[in-house]
């Protein structure tokens, strides 16, 4: 079985610096919920340790994350006047 997380968001900054956030593993670690540890396998996967608590019940759980739409080092062209491309 595999979590997937999509959506859509709009973030009010420069694109650079976003993208530079999206790749960066201490960020990331840092928007997911309960998330203890995040660490960069490879430039388009990481290992992850997220802590959950339901209630009385606590669990850890190990895992991988993948990024799997990947540009150049460099953010891509925003598409049309929104300058939002899609993530």
């Amino acid at each position: 079985m595999a979590l997937v997380i999509e959506g859509e968001e709009r973030i009010a900054a420069p694109l650079q610096k976003v993208w530079e956030a999206l790749n960066d593993p201490d960020v990331l670690r840092q928007t997911i919920p309960g998330c203890q540890s995040l660490e960069k396998k490879s430039d388009t996967e990481m290992a992850a340790t997220v802590v959950v608590k339901i209630g009385p019940i606590k669990a850890t759980f190990n895992g991988e994350v993948t990024l799997r739409r990947r540009w150049s080092a460099s953010p891509p062209t925003p598409p049309g006047p929104a300058g939002h491309p899609p993530l």
